[in-house]
């Protein structure tokens, strides 16, 4: 026993000896080579911008060199820093995304091998964090009417069990907590979406010929059909039907503030007919909370811009909250002091937008940049309003060594990194591994820019070379500009 200890004690003592020695070799390894594709223009319209970004080791993603590259004249030159560090090895499944004011789900799809319901009847299943228990009561029903080796759909009208719709506040990908659910209440009142004559509760039960249900589907759907029965095939389910006007974005149409949430939810029909009846008038409205548990303060919310213009954005940085909003031909942005709650500007922002046209905006510190799906785009800075505009080719597509796609693939809402300095505008997206800049003629500088370590032929590392980009909380590439 004693040999044995003493036998993995020295094995032990040797791996961290050569991880050690490894980690010191990979130290002295810390050049980093740039090869750069221009793709338009210049780089000297690009001078003073410096790209960093992280490059992951592969497959040793702990292994990583913090990179930061001057666009400079001449001969790129990158500093490099070598960094070890085992929590850079982490998978990215989402991102913090903000307090958003959106409505409760009907939609369930689950199967099981086993019953989903338990001997009494009830269904056995949790539901979604952001889900409705109606959905769950009308399925029993439904399940309750299925017979064995047999699968069931019908369209159950909502209103035989609920008159209106229940808003709640989704919380990242958390789910919100009994707190926030105890405001459920006062934001229905505060936007009440009665529930249309002709919305259903589409659900799809499948029930073994031993009495197991095995599949449950239920979404939300407008219009209703005759119910249908056919014998028990799983591999024969009918799809489940798209939902149509009873969506909302939450995310878009509310951000939470210093003390409560900014909202203007918005639910339009085909005609362009709002479905919501505010109790406060419809427009940008404020919802203070009485403690940091979101508990909602219903004597001061207030409508801080009313508008009944359809919204399309509704965003909050550097102390001013934006809302962009349909008028007419034109898309509008407003904006209000996060503080005194005071208007300060109104300005059009894109003419001519086409109806339905989709609107994404790219947001970090003060600045916002805004662009439709044709290539026009605006970028805004706190308190200075718009303060460039363009346009990028949407139709023309790039061909470079990592990639094949238009301009307005780098126009991405958390991939994308901003820079600004008064007069050019820099974006970079590092999965693209690509950098633009414009100014008020229009794109001056576009490249790829390809990297890779640079290892001595002797290091045990040589052959395994290839570094791609890393995750730098929501940006694997950030720009600045430098006089």
């Amino acid at each position: 026993m004693r040999k044995l200890f003493i036998f993995f004690t020295a094995l032990a003592l040797s791996l961290a000896l050569l991880v050690t020695a490894g980690v010191r070799l990979l130290r002295s390894q810390t050049e980093v080579e740039v090869r750069e594709t221009v793709l338009s223009g210049s780089r000297d319209a690009a001078r003073g911008l410096t790209v960093d970004f992280t490059a992951m080791m592969q497959p040793w993603k702990f292994l990583a060199f913090e990179v930061s590259l001057p666009l400079i004249e001449g001969e790129l030159s990158p500093e490099t820093d070598f960094t070890y560090d085992y929590t850079l090895y982490r998978d990215i499944t989402g991102w913090d995304r903000d307090l958003a004011l959106t409505l409760r789900t009907y939609g369930i799809g689950v199967s099981s091998n086993a019953d989903l319901f338990d001997g009494r009847g009830n269904i056995g299943i949790t539901h979604n964090a952001y889900g409705d228990d109606t959905a769950m009561a009308v399925a029993g029903d439904v399940a309750a009417r299925t017979d064995p080796g047999t699968i069931r759909t019908e369209w159950v009208p909502l209103r035989d069990y609920i008159d209106a719709f229940t808003w709640t506040y989704a919380d990242g990908y958390t789910g919100p907590t009994e707190s926030v659910l105890a405001n459920d209440a006062k934001l229905s009142k505060l936007f009440y979406l009665e529930v249309p004559e002709d919305c259903c509760l589409w659900v799809r039960i499948a029930k073994t010929a031993q009495g197991a249900v095995t599949r449950l589907d239920t979404q939300l759907v407008l219009g209703r059909e005759e119910t249908t029965v056919e014998p028990y095939e799983s591999e024969k389910l009918p799809p489940i039907p798209s939902v149509e006007g009873l969506s909302v974005d939450g995310w878009s149409l509310s951000v939470r503030g210093e003390g409560g949430v900014w909202a203007y939810p918005s639910i339009r029909d085909s005609e362009g007919r709002e479905r919501i009846d505010y109790a406060l008038g419809p427009g940008l409205t404020f919802i203070p909370f009485r403690s940091e548990n979101y508990n909602i303060d219903m004597n001061n919310v207030r409508v801080v811009y009313p508008t009944d213009e359809e919204p399309l954005r509704v965003t909050l940085d550097g102390g001013v909250v934006e809302l962009v909003t349909r008028a007419g031909e034109n898309l509008a942005l407003t904006a209000v002091d996060e503080a005194t709650k005071e208007f300060l500007s109104r300005v059009t922002l894109f003419e001519n937008a086409p109806a339905g046209a989709r609107l994404q905006v790219v947001e970090q510190d003060d600045l916002r940049l805004y662009f439709l799906e044709d290539g026009r785009f605006a970028l805004t800075k706190a308190r200075q309003g718009v303060v460039l505009t363009g346009q990028v080719d949407a139709e023309h597509e790039y061909a470079t060594p990592g990639n094949y796609h238009a301009m307005t693939a780098l126009l991405r809402d958390r991939t994308t990194a901003l820079a600004w300095d008064g007069a050019r505008l820099a974006i970079a997206h590092g999965d693209y591994r690509e950098v633009a800049v414009f100014d008020e003629t229009g794109l001056i500088y576009h490249a790829y820019l390809d990297y890779s370590p640079v290892w001595n032929a002797r290091h045990p590392l040589s052959t395994h070379g290839d570094a791609y980009p890393a995750f730098d909380e929501d940006r694997s590439m950030t720009l600045r500009f430098e006089n």
